[in-house]
């Protein structure tokens, strides 16, 4: 039993409530069978429980508080603040990103529904433009008829054969 107490370290979901409440029961384990002084235990426990955490975020944040030798019971409840604060902070930051993620959506969607409205616009405006033109080839074509009808006509005329004289 005391192997299991000194090789015991945190599960990966375990949360600081429970991580301290499994090797408490370890060490009352280990106490029935083992005869250790109250000090030796407060100890024991304290250090198993500092060297089993997982969190190296939470190891760095307390880290004064375990080096200025504060007890177990202050040291998991400065551990169980900073998990919480931290847990926090997180759900925090999720909810920020969900909204920047939902504003980007939006942004997105808004941007496709902007670009479908100028891709129309071009097309109508291309679709101006070719009748524009095909409306100039058109008058450019009836203004070159005429022209070169006035021009055959005054090229007969002026031309045109005249007796000298009459008979």
């Amino acid at each position: 039993m005391l192997s299991k107490f000194l090789m015991a370290e945190q599960e990966q979901n375990e949360t600081i409530s429970e991580w301290g409440l499994r090797i408490e029961e370890l060490l009352l384990h280990v106490t029935r069978k083992t005869r250790l002084d109250e000090h030796e235990k407060k100890d024991m426990l304290r250090k198993r429980f500092w060297r089993g955490l997982r969190n190296e975020e939470l190891k760095n944040a307390n880290r004064v508080h375990f080096e200025s030798k504060f007890s177990y019971e202050e040291l998991n409840i400065k551990l169980r603040e900073e998990e919480f604060e931290i847990q926090i902070s997180k759900e925090r930051g999720k909810q920020k990103c969900s909204k920047v993620h939902q504003r980007a959506l939006n942004a997105k969607d808004e941007g496709d529904e902007l670009l479908k409205q100028l891709i129309k616009k071009m097309e109508d405006l291309e679709k101006k433009v070719d009748d524009f033109k095909n409306e100039r080839n058109l008058e450019s074509s009836d203004h070159r008829n005429r022209d070169t009808t006035q021009t055959q006509r005054v090229f007969t005329r002026s031309w045109a054969w005249k007796p000298l004289c009459s008979i």
